[in-house]
């Protein structure tokens, strides 16, 4: 690893982010009163909700009230905190994507992985907007590149940046918003003890801060964008896509022109870094074969690929299939105008752990709430909402075909480079859709939230929130239909 920051250091070292930092923290309007109430909204990169209830149990964050916070599927970060902000969509799930208008893979490789460890630029092409809704997110170009070298120490200086700016700022705002990513890298690279310990001196300098400012009204909210499995992947359960597709006996293409002229069924695998999924792009008529085939493979948990109208079902539907060991499980019609789903009599509750009667006619609607609920402290989360729009243009320009979930037992290998061993970063990961990677935290002191929330529902629980990433110019998109919770948690 030290190789590798090594090349970040050699080509970042001409830039100062330091400067940034100093000038961020400079109140740019006129002071107000002391004693106003001040929101504080800090994003912690895959908490879990399990470390976050372990660190309450022990004492930590007394006056904070935890919720869990479902998140999109894949749950992988950018995306993710696209679709929570609703800022403007990012052109894949990861840096790595395939764009469909070129019919070719962008940023594949050493450089897909390179831009992650570059900070943001503001307009730029490359830098997802959502970073522009933190007013912190990094203290200077070197945590960028040694963050995943040192995280301890990393997320020390992030947290000292954040503090400091707060800290700057109190006279002359009244929200701010930061962002931390250290707890996702100590979540891949260590156990959930290390984080736990880490959400304790988090808790402890929220309140040493807060008695240090007690003539302000300090309103934290700490939130994440996915959750982390926090399960150490066996060395030979480390699998490359490619190696995956080609045991299950799926074609490899690069082009959908490539494609076309190989054998069926194939399909063009987009892997980027160590998490739990896949994103798969193929043509319409390959989509059954390849979801069929990948299903079967012992390090497949479940592949949610795109459907068609089926004979019999209301029309005017858009279609998700659910695969698992070999067989379609469900074949989910939506209609948008109604926001409800249809499910077909030969639904496979059991292979879905799903708390849910069974249809009584061929083709039965359900409305979201009622599914949200069947899914609650069930394998798959918020199972049919997530399925569905994993494959929508919503956080994502080009969303793939076919998307692999796999075991939490199993790992992609993703980046594979000289000096890095193949055993880093695989202590613990998220994307998949079972709830161990995907059931975040939510900690708050504002008002009581449900036990359960979908991310994209955050928003509205906190509309000054929202009007200040609206007035940043960064909202790009109309929330999708938010869950009545009252009907969830009377």
């Amino acid at each position: 690893m030290k190789y590798f920051s090594l090349c970040f250091l050699l080509l970042l070292g001409a830039c100062d982010w330091e400067h940034s930092a100093l000038m961020n923290s400079i109140p740019v309007r006129p002071e107000k009163t002391p004693g106003k109430t001040i929101h504080v909204f800090l994003g912690l990169d895959g908490m879990a909700w399990s470390a976050a209830q372990e660190a309450m149990r022990r004492g930590a964050f007394s006056s904070f009230h935890l919720s869990k916070i479902i998140p999109m599927f894949p749950a992988t970060s950018d995306a993710s905190w696209t679709r929570i902000l609703h800022t403007k969509a990012t052109p894949g799930y990861e840096y790595t994507y395939f764009d469909l208008s070129a019919d070719t893979i962008r940023q594949s490789g050493i450089w897909g992985v390179i831009l992650h460890g570059l900070p943001h630029f503001e307009d730029s092409n490359i830098s997802p907007a959502y970073y522009s809704a933190f007013d912190v997110h990094a203290s200077d170009y070197l945590d960028a590149a040694f963050i995943y070298n040192e995280p301890h120490n990393s997320m020390g200086r992030a947290l000292d940046n954040f503090f400091f700016t707060l800290g700057g700022r109190l006279r002359s705002t009244e929200l701010f918003s930061g962002y931390v990513l250290e707890t996702d890298v100590l979540g891949h690279y260590e156990d959930e003890e290390t984080v736990v310990q880490k959400l304790q001196a988090l808790s402890e300098r929220i309140d040493s801060f807060s008695r240090r400012h007690s003539n302000y009204h300090l309103v934290f909210t700490l939130y994440t964008d996915h959750g982390l499995d926090h399960r150490q992947k066996a060395n030979n359960n480390l699998i490359l896509l490619e190696n995956l597709l080609k045991e299950a006996g799926v074609h490899i293409a690069y082009s959908f022109r490539q494609g076309q002229a190989s054998a069926f069924p194939w399909a063009i695998p987009i892997e980027h870094t160590r998490v739990t999924y896949a994103a798969l792009y193929t043509m319409p008529s390959q989509i059954p074969a390849v979801s069929q085939r990948l299903s079967n493979h012992p390090s497949v948990d479940l592949v949610v690929s795109r459907g068609f109208q089926m004979p019999g079902a209301p029309d005017h539907l858009s279609w998700t299939n659910l695969w698992k060991n070999g067989a379609c499980v469900a074949r989910i019609g939506y209609s948008p105008s109604e926001n409800r789903y249809w499910l077909s009599k030969e639904v496979d509750l059991k292979a879905l752990d799903l708390a849910l009667e069974p249809p009584l006619l061929a083709w039965q609607s359900y409305g979201d709430e009622e599914l949200f609920q069947a899914t609650l402290g069930r394998h798959y989360p918020d199972l049919f909402f997530r399925a569905r729009t994993s494959l929508e243009a919503i956080s994502v320009k080009y969303p793939a075909d076919v998307l692999v979930s796999l075991s939490n037992q199993w790992l992609m290998q993703g980046f594979d480079f000289l000096f890095i061993s193949k055993t880093v970063g695989n202590a613990g990961s998220h994307g998949a859709m079972d709830y161990s990677g995907s059931e975040g935290a939510l900690l708050t002191q504002a008002s009581h939230l449900p036990p359960v929330l979908r991310s994209d529902d955050f928003l509205s629980f906190y509309p000054q929130f929202q009007e200040w990433i609206e007035r940043k110019k960064l909202l790009a998109r109309e929330p999708l239909p938010p869950l009545r919770y009252e009907d969830i948690f009377p």
